[in-house]
């Protein structure tokens, strides 16, 4: 998890979505995808703020996914195998922006 910045995610900031992740921890990747506003997105997408901070990480992934905790409320990070590893909290839907 990327503890600083604007997208700074942390177990704390997690817990009040604790229901939320633990019914998505028995699913498969292609049926976690399938529920509304959970979807991949390009890097080259996201927003200014966004990508300058995986520049800052050094994030090699080309592709990150976006999971809908809560709307406006967005939980980024990455898959790997069938691991889902958290980056950011993005409590106001602002990594990525449509009109980029």
């Amino acid at each position: 998890m990327d503890s600083k910045g604007k997208f700074r995610c942390s177990l704390a900031l997690l817990d009040p979505y604790t229901k939320q992740l633990i019914e998505l921890e028995h699913l498969k990747i292609r049926d976690i995808l399938n529920k509304k506003h959970n979807h991949p997105m390009n890097v080259k997408k996201l927003s200014k703020d966004a990508r300058a901070r995986i520049d800052i990480l050094k994030i090699e992934e080309e592709t990150l996914f976006q999971l809908d905790l809560q709307t406006p409320v967005r939980l980024w990070g990455f898959f790997e195998d069938n691991i889902f590893y958290c980056l950011w909290l993005d409590q106001m839907h602002e990594v990525y922006v449509s009109d980029n």
